[in-house]
This record gives C-alpha cells, structure tokens and sequence, in this order.
C-alpha cells in the first residue's frame, strides 16, 4: 500500500538526524529503532467498523485502536 512505503520511507529519514538534532542533545536515531519501527508499520491492518468507525489492529489483532463515528477513540489489547 502506498500510504505504508511512504511511511517507511520517513522513519528511514530519520536515520539522517545527526547529534543534537533537536539542540537538546538528542541522539541519533538508531538502525535497530528504525527497523522496529518499520516492523510495527508493515504489521498494520485497517478496516471499517458495522458502525461507522474504522478498526486498526496491530499483527494478530492484540493491539487494537478503535475510532468511533463520532471521532472519539479507543485502544486496548486483548
């Protein structure tokens, strides 16, 4: 899906954040972070509720965010 490789697309560019990227003394970014990152990403799954609402699930459905018709929202894991 598109929407997901630009998404990986952005987490690889944080790869390029040098010392002190935030003046604040922020780290770099670290390889192993960025492929966790791309991991959760790719493990993704969004579907339409019966009720109007969207379903994002994480992998094998533990994590969940579910987002009600009238925007409120929910997250849990099961």
């Amino acid at each position: 899906m598109p929407w997901r490789e630009e998404l990986v697309k952005e987490i690889d560019s944080l790869l390029e954040l040098e010392e002190n990227w935030d003046s604040y003394g922020g780290r770099p970014i670290s390889k192993k972070a960025t492929m966790m990152a791309k991991f959760f990403i790719k493990g993704l799954f969004i579907a339409p509720t019966s009720e109007g609402g969207v379903q994002i699930t994480l992998g094998d459905e533990t994590v969940f965010v579910l987002i009600h018709p009238d925007g409120t929202w929910e997250a849990g894991v099961s």
